[in-house]
């Protein structure tokens, strides 16, 4: 039987190698007159026409020989083959099933054959039947690979037939087909299905259940977003007064902080970090043909040694989505403060393309964004920002995604005034990135990141007149686990390392490294 499986992966040549064993398994020495050399002869020529793709002559030979030898399991699995090559399927399925009752160790193989006819026949039933007799089975390595293969095609038929009668509105049979589909193997993507259509036949509390399950284990951003908004609302019903929120609080350290466009501050130490995002969705479908909402986030981070305010941040973004979640428009407006001062507010935008439904493919996005100084302090930070970013991304494994991306961006403003001189602060940068979402284990996420840029500044520092280019390297990372459907334990990590040609000795030392991590409790609500 190993023997047999090993040549299953390559079908033609395992018909003649099976016909082979079946001569030498009944001997050489015969006579050649005898039926038994008629037999060995007729084999032979009708394994030959086989690889020679003379199939009619192939099957006319097969069939004699089962005429003569009605109990040969071999010459019955043989004739299948040639006519499951010939789509023959009714006569193939014959064949088969002949293997099958005669209980040879070809019954197996057969049960796939049969598994495959029938799938190509649109009974998808009957092959999910004969398929699944081969689970329990202890198979040879190869043909057990063959019936997973096997396995995945039929799911694969299974769900398509189960997305058209959903659309034609046949959820009975619709939810029947995505059972069997999960029943094949688990889908994140059959359990959707299965959610909204049990949805669509009123079955609240299972749909529920269904989609509580999507949001929890997949890796899809989309696919995990669809399944949020399907729990907050009736399916195909617009949302126009959901609130939600996410509020984070965090303990941690932070090495330093320092933020381009103002000086260096001598803070570290412990940290307190309180984050939140306050967001109402005005308009939503769970295709995502169209998303409109508008989120509030905030940032406070705070000096724990004398207890003063290091960062203050407020953004507020109006998000809309058209096209399926491909093409996206950001229109944002952020505060942010830095101690005492009043730093800088940035009204923007960012236009973003991205196939959310494809785990494999290409992205673009622009950010175009206006420093406007609050403070006169801060009167040189005038200007635009520009920050484009292509992408590639694809799927690890089924639990997670890789993205490759590179990063152009142009920083507009006066030079810094320094002690004794300026400082230049316009620059165009460049540079790659690689970020990752991985599922390592059933209850915990991470995600990083980790990219280097190139800055090229504008203009020399004065009064001694040097160039200044800087590179920096910044990576990060998050791993999160669920408490409770409302509540994560999550730690961050970051990293940022610059190095200039303003450094040691020079009119202002831009050379630094910044690392914070904290834990802390994400709420959901």
């Amino acid at each position: 039987m190993d023997f047999i499986a090993r040549l299953l992966k390559f079908p033609l040549i395992c018909l003649a190698a099976l016909s082979f064993f079946f001569l030498i398994a009944n001997g050489s020495g015969l006579a050649e007159t005898s039926p038994e050399f008629e037999k060995k002869q007729k084999f032979k020529k009708a394994i030959k026409s086989l690889m020679d793709r003379r199939l009619s002559v192939s099957q006319k030979l097969f069939e004699e020989l089962v005429q003569s030898y009605p109990r040969d399991a071999l010459v019955h699995y043989n004739l299948g083959n040639v006519y499951y090559l010939q789509e023959k399927y009714s006569k193939a399925i014959k064949s088969f099933k002949k293997v099958v009752e005669l209980d040879s160790p070809l019954k197996y193989p057969s049960r796939l054959f049969l598994s495959k006819t029938y799938r190509q026949l649109k009974r998808l039933k009957i092959a999910f039947n004969y398929i699944q007799k081969l689970k329990q089975e202890r198979l040879p390595k190869n043909l057990a690979a063959s019936v997973r293969a096997e396995r995945a095609e039929l799911q694969k038929t299974i769900m398509r037939v189960g997305v058209d009668l959903y659309k034609k509105q046949k959820y009975k049979k619709a939810l029947q087909a995505f059972n069997l589909a999960l029943e094949l193997e688990f889908d994140d993507h059959a359990l959707m299905f299965k959610a909204m259509t049990l949805k669509k036949m009123k079955r609240e509390k299972e749909a529920e259940q269904y989609f509580t399950q999507v949001y929890r284990t997949t890796s899809d951003p989309a696919l995990r977003r669809n399944a949020q908004i399907l729990l907050e609302k009736p399916v195909f019903k617009p949302s126009r007064k959901k609130w939600w929120l996410i509020a984070e609080a965090a303990g941690g350290y932070n090495s330093n902080v320092f933020a381009d466009g103002a000086e260096e501050k001598p803070f570290s130490g412990a940290t307190l970090r309180f984050f939140g995002i306050l967001g109402k969705r005005f308009f939503s479908d769970p295709s995502m043909t169209w998303d409109l909402n508008y989120s509030l986030s905030w940032e406070e981070i705070l000096d724990l040694e004398d207890g003063r305010l290091v960062q203050h941040s407020i953004t507020g973004p109006l998000s809309f989505f058209p096209g399926k979640g491909v093409f996206r428009i950001t229109p944002s407006v952020s505060y942010q403060q830095i101690f005492t001062k009043n730093f800088r507010v940035v009204p923007g935008v960012q236009l973003s393309y991205e196939s959310d439904r494809k785990p494999k493919g290409p992205g673009l996005s622009y950010f175009f964004g206006r420093n406007i100084p609050i403070d006169s302090e801060f009167s040189y930070l005038k200007g635009n920002i520009h920050q484009a970013q292509a992408f590639w991304k694809w799927p690890w494994g089924v639990r997670g995604n890789h993205r490759l991306f590179y990063t152009v961006v142009r920083f507009e403003s006066n030079p810094l005034p320094i002690s004794g001189g300026t400082l230049p602060l316009q620059y165009n940068a460049h540079g790659p990135g690689y970020r990752f979402l991985s599922f390592a284990q059933s209850d915990w996420r991470h995600e990083g990141a980790i990219s280097y840029l190139f800055k090229d500044y504008e203009g020399v520092t004065t009064p001694l007149g040097n160039k200044r280019n800087d590179q920096q390297l910044a990576a990060f990372l998050r791993s999160s686990t669920p408490i409770n459907r409302e509540l994560d334990f999550f730690v961050n990590s970051s990293l940022i390392w610059n190095r200039s040609t303003i450094d040691v000795g020079e009119v202002d030392n831009r050379d630094f490294t910044q690392f914070v991590i904290y834990a802390g409790i994400a709420w959901k609500f």
